[in-house]
């Protein structure tokens, strides 16, 4: 009889150890935003407002930051300069200032829940004029890392192969196609291009 309740009581604990595991994690909350999943999250897109001159115009960087936070496939994007009739109402509301002057551009990009506009993430940017949109594609990314718990892409290149004739050279991109370039004028066959340490 004793060895019978032994065996019924290690099989409720076995039974039991999950829930209490996913009791202890309990406070790593985490959004799947993986194709169907979850659909996108409404998010209302202020216009950038702007001081000082710089090398980009406040509507290019408006343009530009909507377009990575659209294309980060976590917000539905509402551009109030654009407005959608079909929009739905939003869930978050992103808004700042875009400045500088001579070589130095300026963002302090604020993420909010709405309607409360309580803060989600504040945060300040600053580089060259010549970098004005990694700036942009920062913020972009920290936006989708509040949300879901991972890095968004926006910031990131892509390497690519040009034919040219038959020679291949690799070329190098940001991830919104912007700014490509020739990495390599070998007039050779350059092919499979990877990331390296």
């Amino acid at each position: 009889m004793r060895g019978r309740i032994s065996s019924v009581v290690i099989v409720c604990g076995l039974l039991a150890a999950p829930a209490w595991r996913a009791g202890a994690q309990g406070a790593d909350v985490r959004i799947d935003v993986r194709s169907g999943a979850v659909a996108r999250l409404p998010l209302q897109f202020e216009a950038l407002q702007g001081s000082g001159a710089t090398a980009a115009p406040r509507r290019a960087a408006d343009q530009v930051l909507a377009n990575d936070l659209q294309s980060s496939a976590v917000f539905a994007v509402n551009r109030l300069w654009a407005p959608d009739a079909a929009a739905q109402t939003p869930q978050s509301v992103t808004s700042g200032t875009w400045g500088g002057s001579g070589s130095s551009v300026r963002l302090h990009g604020e993420l909010r829940d709405f309607p409360a506009r309580r803060p989600i993430l504040v945060r300040d940017y600053q580089g060259t004029s010549a970098d004005w949109r990694q700036l942009l594609h920062r913020f972009s990314d920290d936006c989708v890392q509040q949300i879901t718990g991972e890095r968004g892409v926006a910031d990131t290149r892509i390497a690519f192969v040009v034919v040219e004739g038959q020679n291949k050279e690799l070329w190098l991109m940001d991830a919104d196609g912007y700014g490509a370039h020739a990495l390599t004028a070998d007039r050779s066959i350059a092919q499979s291009p990877s990331w390296s340490p």
